[in-house]
């Protein structure tokens, strides 16, 4: 009901599909197709109500990059405020280390609070609610909120005909922030044939309670382990696909 394009202009203006201006070289940028843009740039000029489904699920001429997501959730995050992400903190001159403040945001989304607040609950409820598909993200006292998704790597007629190469198997999102009221931390796992996102969920948790143990100076949690994960490498069919955006 909301058309390509409606979904192109809020996509673009929380990050997708656009450059996210870090501090390193040879950024590559995604695409969230719109009407124009099929119009540009492909032989067939018009746009059809499937191809809207298609790219509603992230599927069809949609691609994003780790970082476009990370800030694209960390802009639903905090309000609205589309920041640009930096690695460089200090730079040394040869006599001492000068602090690099950060860049400033690149724009600040004009949307509800209304709105920003349903997603996040939303968000919540995939790590918190009892049908969660996040739930192994889950931390207590920290309301963490989420989103996976399942990245199809082959179709379902190419899955049955090859069943032994592990670099078929399914890619795992998981995107990010915490805590839900007052955030200060977002950001993604992209799990590359990790066959489903639960699994990224499981890094993620793992992120997480890291950065909280060194904020609260606790001591640092283990490393996940295969079994944590629920993790079987010997079939790399073992679970069904999907695609980003499933739930």
């Amino acid at each position: 009901m909301l058309g390509v394009d409606r979904i192109n202009k809020w996509a673009t203006l929380f990050g997708l599909g656009v450059k996210s201006g870090i501090d390193l070289p040879n950024e590559l940028q995604g695409l969230v197709p719109s009407t124009a843009w099929k119009a540009q740039f492909t032989k067939e000029k018009k746009w059809y109500a499937g191809e809207t489904i298609s790219v509603a699920i992230g599927q069809g001429q949609v691609s994003v990059t780790p970082i476009s997501l990370a800030v694209y959730t960390a802009t639903l995050a905090n309000g609205g405020t589309r920041i640009t992400p930096h690695l460089v903190k200090a730079m040394d001159d040869g006599a001492e280390l000068k602090p690099v403040p950060p860049p400033p945001p690149q724009s600040k989304v004009d949307v509800s609070r209304e709105k920003l607040q349903a997603i996040r609950d939303g968000m919540w409820l995939v790590v918190n609610g009892d049908r969660g598909t996040a739930r192994r993200a889950r931390i207590e006292g920290k309301d963490v909120c989420g989103k996976t998704g399942t990245a199809q790597v082959i179709s379902n007629q190419g899955r049955t005909a090859a069943r032994t190469t592990k670099n078929l198997r399914d890619h795992g999102w998981f995107t990010f922030f915490a805590p839900r009221d007052n955030p200060e931390i977002a950001g993604v796992v992209f799990l590359e044939h990790g066959i489903h996102s639960a699994n990224a969920a499981s890094v993620a948790k793992h992120i997480l309670e890291t950065y909280f143990a060194k904020k609260d100076g606790k001591p640092l949690p283990p490393a996940p382990t295969r079994d944590d994960m629920h993790l079987d490498l010997r079939d790399p069919f073992a679970r069904g696909s999907g695609v980003v955006g499933d739930q």
